[in-house]
């Protein structure tokens, strides 16, 4: 918008003098200075973000037990309440920009009417002085000297007028980029709006999970310890049975049916890429609950808005978890069926998007959902920390586990595969995964 701001000058300028100039150049620099002054706070804020961030990382990698549990919670919550200020800072940040792109609008519009009216003015000067060819024109005046005046003045009457009309051509460029930057900046308030009430929302979550921790272990680290080691035995069974169920799956889909490995065929989930776990082998970490890992997990603050990765529709969401810290599989999740042979899978959420619900088509980039713990300090779901688990799979296999046993449906409509488990609520997302880097 440089180029816009100069234009804009330039013709306060033109129109209303050196007074009108200073005015306008007070109010866009007081502007100015005030975008400035919440792009620091947002930094700030930013950082302070960070820091929390990796206290929480230090605080995954500690041993479990109810005084750390506590503190991921406490941790968790500062976290969002930055988030929180973070995303009022914004809003606050893109009025004063649509503030000040509203008055570069008035400015151009202002332009466009006096560069109109020099235009009409030229044309009727034109009319009434280009009668004549340029012989007769010359030498109609008692001197050539004035006739070859004439003409000089023609030629500049028609230099002003293409001046005019490729100035009036690149105001209308202008006009055009400032509207479409405009309704960006609407749609960015939109957005971080609703970003502002789903983090109050996850904020009353986690206070009401801390409230359930305490209660249901009575205060006390060897009641936890017990409600612990029975927790992470039932975690360790239901991955080990989808290992199973998703190996045989694996096995049987045909890998040529796959869409062309290709960067960009599917987009990020989130906007800063931070990925603390790839696609394969568990980590060592991880390891004490599953041993591979069919997906990538992207670390990301607790209420990070998630983004669905193509267009697609979505045919699954659910809740693993059956209590504030009693975190199973994928706790919250989207699953989405996309067009390609391809569906994507995103868990450990914190809360759903507004509008996002089981047969609503969503669009690449559409926020679907948020990050981190709602249900828990982990995050919703097996999760050492605040996370996005992405995993995407194959729509050629689809199925469900009945008791012990795995039957496969062949072309079904449905991409993805859900299974019952009796200790976790809601159904299980399972089927062929594949490696999603070689698409992203």
């Amino acid at each position: 918008m440089k180029r816009v701001t100069f234009i804009a000058l330039f013709i306060i300028i033109a129109l209303f003098g050196k007074s009108a100039i200073t005015f306008a150049q007070t109010s866009a620099d007081d502007l100015r200075n005030s975008i400035n002054e919440k792009v620091r706070e947002l930094e700030e804020l930013n950082a302070r973000i960070q820091e929390t961030q990796q206290t929480l990382n230090l605080v995954a990698g500690q041993k479990r037990t109810l005084s750390t549990e506590i503190r991921r919670f406490d941790q968790t919550i500062n976290q969002l309440s930055l988030n929180i200020r973070a995303s009022e800072v914004n809003i606050d940040k893109l009025g004063l920009e649509l503030e000040k792109l509203g008055i570069e609008i008035e400015d151009i519009e202002r332009g466009i009417d006096s560069r109109k009216a020099s235009i009409a003015s030229s044309l009727r000067l034109m009319q009434l002085r280009d009668k004549d060819g340029l012989v007769e024109t010359v030498f109609k005046y008692d001197s050539l000297a004035d006739g070859l005046a004439e003409v000089q003045a023609l030629n500049d009457l028609r230099n002003t007028l293409s001046l005019d009309v490729a100035f009036l051509d690149s105001l209308h460029s202008d006009l055009t980029e400032a509207a479409q930057l405009t309704q960006a900046k609407k749609s960015e308030v939109e957005l971080e709006r609703m970003n502002l009430s789903k983090r109050k929302s996850i904020v009353d979550d986690q206070r009401d999970d801390k409230a359930v921790l305490l209660k249901q272990t009575q205060n006390k680290e060897s009641v936890y310890q017990a409600q612990l080691a029975e927790l992470e035995g039932e975690q360790r069974k239901i991955a080990e049975e989808i290992d199973r169920i998703e190996s045989e799956l694996r096995a049987k889909f045909d890998k040529a049916l796959l869409p062309t490995p290709a960067p960009g065929v599917l987009s990020y989930p989130i906007k800063d890429v931070r990925i603390t776990q790839g696609y394969g082998p568990a980590s060592v970490e991880t390891r004490r609950f599953y041993s591979n890992h069919n997906g990538i997990d992207f670390g990301v603050p607790t209420g990070t808005p998630i983004f669905a990765v193509s267009d697609g529709l979505v045919i699954a969401m659910d809740n693993n978890d059956i209590g504030a810290w009693k975190n199973y599989q994928y706790g919250r999740y989207v699953l989405i069926q996309h067009d390609n042979n391809l569906s994507s899978l995103y868990a450990h959420l914190s809360g759903y998007a507004e509008g996002v619900g089981v047969g609503s088509r969503v669009k690449r980039g559409q926020v679907i959902g948020y990050s981190g713990g709602g249900r828990g300090a982990y995050g919703s779901g097996v999760s050492l920390g605040p996370h996005l688990h992405f995993t995407v799979y194959y729509c050629g296999t689809t199925g469900w586990l009945k008791g012990t046993s795995l039957d496969v449906l062949q072309n079904s409509n449905l991409c993805g595969l859900v299974a019952n488990f009796k200790n976790a609520a809601g159904s299980v997302p399972i089927g062929a995964h594949i490696d999603p880097s070689p698409y992203l």
